[in-house]
């Protein structure tokens, strides 16, 4: 992808200077899921997933985790 910050100015509306330039960024994502069934219609979900971005100033990792339940309608 391609980051860009405050549409590429370099100056912010309260007069402070970006030193950031725009730039190509590109990585990859590690997932974990798991999906246990606690009856035969429901199940419970954990999902967890670790973002790898290079070539950005922002951050080079990001973590997201998330818990759902599923139910099973026929």
């Amino acid at each position: 992808g391609y980051e860009t910050s405050n549409r590429s100015e370099k100056l912010l509306p309260d007069g402070s200077t970006l030193l950031d330039k725009d730039c190509f960024i590109y990585g990859g994502a590690l997932t974990l899921e798991l999906e246990a069934y606690l009856t035969d219609q429901i199940a419970l979900l954990v999902n967890a997933r670790e973002r790898a971005l290079f070539g950005s100033d922002i951050g080079k990792f990001h973590t997201q985790v998330s818990l759902g339940v599923k139910f099973i309608i026929n």
